[in-house]
């Protein structure tokens, strides 16, 4: 078995220094402006189920399915208005212009009362 000393250990470091310290370097550096390039994006998704419902006559609590899908495609669209772009705004304690790089895709899933 052949013994290494530190020296050796050393004299190899120092030969390979550039495998070692700059490669890394480049490939940090490179990654770090890699994802400064890149443009904020937040994804989320959430589904939302409309369902209206009535007390009748007799007091018992009923639910609508007819006029709840008709309500779908009214939600769908009061969800895109300025007044919940502002709500949503003032909750996250920032200003309106944030907002015009806001994507919202809204769509009803066919037949049903879901919105996504």
């Amino acid at each position: 078995m052949q013994e290494i000393s530190i020296k050796d250990i050393l004299s190899i470091l120092k030969k390979h220094w550039v495998w070692i310290v700059v490669i890394p370097m480049i490939i940090g550096i490179s990654a770090y402006i890699y994802y400064q390039q890149q443009p904020n994006e937040y994804t989320a998704e959430t589904r939302l189920y409309v369902l209206m419902e009535y007390v009748d006559s007799v007091g018992q609590v009923r639910y609508d399915t007819t006029t709840s899908t008709q309500f779908t495609g009214d939600f769908k669209e009061l969800i895109q208005t300025k007044q919940v772009y502002q709500k949503t705004v003032d909750q996250l304690g920032t200003t309106l212009d944030i907002m015009d790089h806001v994507k919202i895709d809204i769509s009803a899933v066919t037949g049903t009362r879901v919105l996504i």
